[in-house]
């Protein structure tokens, strides 16, 4: 997956959900921190950007696998002897991978929700 720095930082009670906050620094978002938590340990971390790659999608084996069942069930066992290689299965990996994150990128399906970089805690 693919980060992408913003230049914002948020806060967090526990280290693992992180509120939207929409601050331009590190200090911003302990002084924010500071009083959203009302002087407890909260979190602040870098918000990134999310977006899908090729390598994020992984069908090729599905889908070679929901043909071969298929076909099982048309002929029987004589389908068992239907296979490809693993040079044929890396292309046609890349075939799928490209047209769903084509298909991604058309209908702008990346993710809404954010990432989080280096995030610390804080202990007041």
């Amino acid at each position: 997956m693919k980060r992408i720095e913003t230049g914002k930082w948020c806060t967090s009670r526990d280290g693992e959900l992180y509120n939207p906050d929409d601050y331009n620094t590190k200090e911003e978002a302990i002084e924010g921190g500071k009083l959203d938590y009302e002087y407890t340990t909260f979190y602040v971390g870098k918000v990134v950007a999310l977006e899908f790659e090729e390598s994020d999608v992984y069908i090729s084996e599905d889908a070679f696998e929901s043909l071969a069942n298929t076909l099982s069930e048309d002929c029987g066992e004589v389908a068992e002897e239907w296979d490809a290689t693993n040079e044929e299965l890396e292309e046609l990996d890349e075939m799928l991978s490209k047209t769903v994150i084509e298909w991604v990128n058309k209908n702008n399906l990346h993710p809404k929700c954010f990432g989080i970089n280096d995030d610390c805690r804080i202990e007041l």
